[in-house]
């Protein structure tokens, strides 16, 4: 019972957290409390219960797909510096291998 309290509180914060983002990705910068909507100019509610969420779906998936790209340069970076460096072990190898004189 508990976790579902817990679950329904999670639920309400997220849900409040993502009406406050849209309602502030959907203000113009310098007017107040003036909605911007450039798929349905008119006022009416039921247009805009389709797309309210669309501003932040795409945000979120260019947030996704720039953090996919930047470990992936990362990690090739990474790569890319520790095979310049010399590893023991190989050092160890070329050793073990040569003729000794």
């Amino acid at each position: 019972m508990e976790t579902n309290e817990a679950l329904n509180d999670i639920y309400e914060r997220l849900q409040h957290l993502l009406t406050t983002l849209n309602k502030t990705l959907r203000t113009i910068p310098g007017k107040n409390e003036t909605e911007w909507n450039p798929v349905h100019s008119s006022s009416s509610s039921s247009s805009s219960s389709k797309n309210d969420y669309s501003y932040i779906y795409i945000l979120f998936i260019l947030i996704l797909f720039s953090v996919t790209v930047a470990g992936i340069v990362l990690g090739h970076t990474r790569v890319k510096k520790t095979d310049k460096r010399q590893d023991p072990y190989k050092i160890y190898i070329e050793r073990k291998l040569q003729p000794n004189l």
